[in-house]
C-alpha cells in the first residue's frame, strides 16, 4: 500500500491498496482523476509515468525524477520542480504558470504550447527543448541554458533573459518585445521575424552580420530579386531598369522586419526566395544611402536610393529559372588533397 500525502499538514491525499511503488500509485491516482495538488513527491522516482491532464497543482517535486514521463496537458501550476530531472518528458499543453523550475533539467523537453508564464527558470536546462508556441511571458530564464532550443512563435514577453544562452537557438517569429536581454547569447539563432520592440539592454551588434554594412567606405553591392517585368515581387510600386537610379521613402523604423523603402538582400536571402519568373538584379548604394537594418534580419534592409548596375543569371548562382537547385556549383577540393 502507498499513501500519497499532502505537503503541508500531512493528510492523506490517495491510497493506492496494490501499489507497489510511488509511480505506480501516482500513476493510478491520476487515472482516477485524483486531486494531486500539494502532494508531496520529492525525489518520487517517476520516470515513463503516464500523468496525463493529472492534477498536481502546488505540488512538490523537488529532486523528482520525471524522465520521459507523459505530463501531457497536466496541471503544475505553481508546482515546485527545482532540480527535477524532466529529460525528454512530454509537457505539452501543459499547465506550469507560477511552477518554480529552476536548476530543473529539461534538455529534450516537449514543451510545445506550454503555459510557462512568470514561472521561474533561472538556471534551468532548456537544451534543445521544443518551446514552440508556448507562454513564456515574464518568465524568469536568467541563466537559462537554451542553446539549440525551438522556441519558434514563443512568447517571450516582459521575459528575463539576462545571461540566458540562446546560441544556435530557434527564435524565428518569436515575440521578445519588452524582454530584459541583458548580456543574453545569441550567437548563430535565428531571428527571424522576430518581435524586439521595446526589448531591454539588448546589443544587435553582437548578432547582425549586416551591420558590417555601416563601415563600408565608398560604393556597397547588394542584389534584390523582381518580377520578369521589373517590379517588387511583394508591394510593387517601383518597376527597376538596369542602368537606372531609383529614390523612395524608406521605413527607418528597426523593428519592422518588411516595410516601405526599396528592400535589398543578401544572396542567399535572394535565392531562398526566387521563384519561377522572377529576375535577380545587383545594385550598388553607399553606407549613406541605408534606411535601415531591421532588428534580427533575416538578411534583408532597406535603403533610401540606389542604382541597378546589372541583371544576373540565376544559373551563375546554382539555380535554375524556377528558383531550384541545379548542382552545378562544385566547392573545390583542398589543395593537396
Amino acid at each position: 500500500m502507498i499513501e500519497i500525502k499532502n505537503r503541508f499538514d500531512r493528510s492523506v491525499l490517495y491510497t493506492a491498496e496494490n501499489a507497489q511503488d510511488v509511480r505506480a500509485a501516482v500513476q493510478e491516482a491520476a487515472r482516477a482523476n485524483a486531486d494531486l495538488s500539494c502532494a508531496d513527491l520529492r525525489y518520487a522516482d517517476l520516470r515513463y509515468a503516464n500523468l496525463r491532464s493529472a492534477d498536481l497543482r502546488s505540488a512538490d517535486l523537488r529532486y523528482a525524477d520525471l524522465r520521459y514521463a507523459n505530463l501531457r496537458s497536466a496541471d503544475l501550476r505553481s508546482a515546485d520542480l527545482r532540480y527535477a530531472n524532466l529529460r525528454s518528458a512530454d509537457l505539452r499543453s501543459a499547465y506550469l504558470r507560477y511552477a518554480n523550475l529552476s536548476s530543473a533539467d529539461l534538455r529534450s523537453a516537449n514543451l510545445r504550447s506550454a503555459n510557462l508564464s512568470s514561472a521561474d527558470l533561472c538556471y534551468a536546462n532548456l537544451r534543445s527543448a521544443d518551446l514552440r508556441s508556448a507562454d513564456l511571458r515574464s518568465a524568469d530564464l536568467r541563466y537559462a541554458d537554451l542553446r539549440y532550443a525551438n522556441l519558434r512563435s514563443a512568447d517571450l514577453r516582459s521575459a528575463y533573459l539576462r545571461y540566458a544562452n540562446l546560441s544556435s537557438a530557434n527564435l524565428s517569429s518569436a515575440d521578445l518585445s519588452s524582454a530584459d536581454l541583458s548580456s543574453a547569447d545569441f550567437r548563430s539563432a535565428n531571428l527571424s521575424s522576430a518581435d524586439f520592440r521595446y526589448a531591454e539592454n539588448v546589443n544587435f551588434n553582437r548578432v547582425d552580420d549586416l551591420r558590417i554594412l555601416l563601415d563600408q567606405p565608398g560604393m556597397i553591392r547588394a542584389y534584390k530579386i523582381v518580377t520578369k517585368d521589373g517590379y517588387g515581387p511583394f508591394n510593387g510600386g517601383i518597376q527597376y531598369k538596369v542602368g537606372q537610379s531609383y529614390e523612395a521613402k524608406a521605413n527607418t523604423g528597426e523593428s519592422s522586419q518588411c516595410g516601405a523603402g526599396i528592400n535589398l538582400a543578401t544572396l542567399p536571402w535572394c535565392l531562398a526566395a526566387f521563384y519561377p519568373g522572377f529576375r535577380l538584379l545587383l545594385c550598388e548604394f553607399t553606407k549613406e544611402d541605408i534606411a535601415c537594418i531591421p532588428y534580427a534580419t533575416d538578411g534583408k534592409f532597406r535603403v533610401h536610393k540606389c542604382k541597378v548596375v546589372k541583371e544576373l543569371k540565376p544559373e551563375d548562382y546554382g539555380i535554375d529559372s524556377d528558383g531550384r537547385d541545379t548542382g552545378d556549383i562544385l566547392v573545390p577540393a583542398p589543395e593537396g588533397a
